[in-house]
């Protein structure tokens, strides 16, 4: 269980920030250690750049390239005509006589319309009815059968068979994006690296940006949204977002303990090529069609990751939860949530009926069309059925009520009295109910709204006992004296 939700981890895209603004912002604020070779490293330049100059002619490359990359892109956006107060205007006569035509529909189809579509309705019902009957009736089997042809005839797939299926599934596999390259990267590193990391995510479809999690303290969401805030400006309708997953069992199965490190993959997903220190995927292309592939090493200034393992963190918190602990916080603390249906004491002694007589409002007809009972019959259950018990409701946090509920029980040997209660003592917990309960050698059960709506009960101690047609409810005074058990000893 716990493994499955550690690699559950949901993956969420993030925006980027422009080219323009990334570049005035790493130019602006460089981060110590500098991570300049994320760009392309240069044996004959040391890892950090000596001066705010080398780093910005480094960046300058990486825009420059993105613009040759979207060069098409950029030239179309720019040629693109702009609509002409001609256009606008014809387009906006066009919405109002489409509003006009949905307000006053009469004006094209007549005043008729809706009555003659009615009609024609109707009558498609009638004319199909048995046709209908008939679908309806049908085994599944053979109403797969008819959509099947139904759908041949149109010349579409079908919508019960394996081809839509196998249709849809293809259709998703291809707007999935391929991974061919995928960068271990940490918050260590620095917003300005972070930064730079997006941006080449967003400029390779098949790059993906792996975080092995959170950092102490820190939550998903506040993850995401200092992500968000890396770009300043929310993503544009359409624009495309860099691939940005939380996957710890990645850092633990490249044993990725320092960042950054970037991966070749191929297409089955295989390693080609890995280096540590630079993130730009055309270095590591470059190295790969030299024939270098493996290990390349370490090009770059790399930083200790700073996120928690999830995987890690999820199993030591399954190990450190205490099950036993928990299971009787749960049964001592039941009583302290537990809702309980209260009515309120006796003050006088009151007499009243509950007639259970049940009247049908139309006829019960069996599947082989017997009729089992006539709209209008009545059924009384008292007498089909009887009612063999008694009930007693009452407090038990009240000791006059308790006594008295010890005195019913005595006073009625040879029938069966349920005992229910309306509270308990929240402080005594458990055991003040189990006292209770040992004290009278007999099980209490808790009132519920069903019990009260049932025999309408209105106050305590109210005892339930019936005759052959109507349940008896007697409501007994106990703090005024009370009643006689014996009323209530003698059978029904």
């Amino acid at each position: 269980m716990v493994l499955t939700a550690a690699t559950a981890v949901a993956a969420w895209p993030v925006a980027a920030q422009t080219t323009a603004e990334l570049a005035q912002a790493a130019s602006t604020s460089l981060p110590a250690p500098s991570i300049a070779t994320l760009v392309k490293p240069d044996a004959s330049v040391p890892a950090t750049p000596k001066s705010g100059s080398e780093w910005e002619r480094q960046a300058s490359a990486l825009i420059q390239r993105e613009k040759l990359k979207h060069a098409d892109e950029l030239h179309a956006a720019a040629a693109k005509p702009k609509p002409t107060a001609s256009d606008y205007d014809q387009l906006t006569t066009m919405a109002k006589g489409s509003a006009d035509i949905i307000s006053h529909p009469e004006k094209v189809v007549g005043t008729q319309w809706l009555s003659d579509a009615d009609a024609r309705q109707a009558t498609a019902e009638r004319e199909n009815a048995a046709t209908l009957r008939t679908m309806t009736n049908r085994t599944p089997t053979a109403m797969q059968e008819q959509l099947d042809k139904a759908a041949q005839t149109l010349g579409m797939e079908s919508p019960t068979g394996d081809g839509l299926a196998a249709k849809m599934k293809a259709e998703a596999a291809a707007k999935r994006r391929p991974v061919h390259y995928r960068l271990f990267v940490s918050q260590s590193m620095g917003d300005d690296a972070v930064r730079m990391a997006m941006l080449l995510g967003k400029g390779h479809d098949d790059m993906q940006i792996v975080f092995r999690g959170m950092k102490p303290g820190q939550t998903i969401g506040q993850l995401s949204r200092y992500l968000m805030s890396l770009h300043k400006k929310a993503p544009k309708m359409g624009e495309r977002l860099p691939s940005i997953v939380i996957d710890p069992v990645y850092f633990t199965q490249e044993r990725v303990s320092a960042v950054p490190v970037l991966e070749e993959l191929d297409d089955q997903g295989k390693v080609v090529a890995r280096v540590a220190g630079v993130a730009d995927p055309s270095w590591i292309d470059g190295q790969v069609q030299d024939g270098q592939t493996g290990d390349l090493g370490t090009m770059g200034p790399v930083l200790p990751v700073s996120e928690l393992d999830m995987m890690k963190v999820m199993q030591a918190k399954a190990k450190a939860f205490d099950v036993e602990r928990w299971k009787k916080h749960a049964v001592d603390s039941y009583w302290q949530k537990v809702p309980f249906t209260d009515l309120p004491l006796a003050t006088e002694q009151k007499t009243y009926t509950v007639d259970p007589t049940v009247v049908v409002t139309q006829d019960v007809v069996l599947p082989n069309g017997t009729v089992l009972a006539h709209k209008g019959d009545q059924f009384n259950p008292l007498k089909e059925i009887g009612f063999h018990q008694k009930l007693l409701v009452f407090d038990e946090t009240d000791p006059i009520q308790v006594d008295y509920a010890e005195a019913f029980l005595k006073a009625n040997p040879d029938i069966t009295v349920m005992l229910i209660t309306t509270k308990v003592d929240r402080k005594g917990s458990w055991k003040g109910y189990r006292d209770t309960e040992n004290k009278m050698r007999h099980a209490i059960y808790m009132l519920n709204q069903t019990i009260v709506n049932t025999w309408k009960l209105e106050a305590v101690p109210s005892v339930v006992t019936a005759n052959s047609s109507v349940f008896v409810i007697n409501e007994v005074p106990v703090h005024q004296g009370g009643s006689n058990v014996a009323d209530y000893a003698s059978p029904r």
